[in-house]
């Protein structure tokens, strides 16, 4: 019969083609990941034998100014570094003495004019484009009243930019708050700074440390890493 002669040779033919085809090979797109524009988000990078917070600036108004970056891998929330503030203490109360030990770095505030914080210059922004700055905080220690207006703060563009939380009781202790700041860039570059402050009253004082800094820019087709 003819069918059946026909059947064989297509089926040959079908598969000698198979075995010559060359496999098609599928290019997997690459995923975008944001770039952190700051440096040395977590504190953790070392800068001349010394963890400094480097390229941070640390700075203080006070006639005491020391806040300092602290190794503490239980209160540092990535890594084993923080930046510590403690505001402010009574001259004559002894917990300076004890987190100097356990520390080894704090500041001491006596006056209400002090503003401890923390600043980094900040390049390679797009200007009209919008931008998160997202940081970390925790509260070590006190529980302010809201007469006392003590705040966690961030600014930026000379102060164009301004947004702060308060700090009042009753306070978690030792748990860390995701802080957010979305804003409009209005220039290629920018200080930002981020501090801590009290402008009335702390009672018995109030101790700060600040983690996990990042900025990025919006952009759906780009996102930050996942935590």
């Amino acid at each position: 019969m003819v069918l059946p002669k026909i059947a064989v040779a297509f089926a040959a033919l079908t598969l000698v083609g198979l075995g010559d085809a060359t496999p098609c090979k599928i290019k997997k797109s690459k995923k975008c990941v944001a770039t952190n524009l700051i440096q040395n988000p977590s504190f953790d990078t070392e800068s001349d034998g010394d963890f400094d917070g480097a390229p941070w600036r640390l700075e203080d108004d006070g006639k005491n100014p020391k806040v300092t970056v602290s190794e503490d891998v239980v209160l540092a929330r990535t890594g084993e570094h923080l930046a510590y503030v403690h505001h402010p203490y009574p001259l004559n109360d002894p917990w300076p003495c004890v987190f100097l030990t356990l520390l080894h770095s704090f500041f001491d505030i006596d006056s209400e004019t002090q503003r401890p914080r923390i600043i980094q210059s900040v390049s390679k922004i797009k200007t009209g484009k919008t931008y998160d700055l997202v940081y970390y905080s925790l509260v070590a220690k006190g529980q302010p009243k809201a007469a006392a207006e003590c705040f966690t703060y961030v600014t930026l563009y000379d102060g164009q930019v301004f947004q702060s939380k308060q700090i009042t009781a009753p306070v978690t202790l030792d748990t860390y708050s995701k802080q957010q700041v979305s804003f409009n860039a209005t220039g290629s570059k920018t200080e930002i700074e981020i501090g801590v402050l009290c402008q009335n009253d702390a009672g018995d004082g109030v101790q700060v440390a600040i983690d996990d800094v990042s900025l990025y820019e919006e952009d759906p087709k780009c996102p930050p890493p996942s935590e």
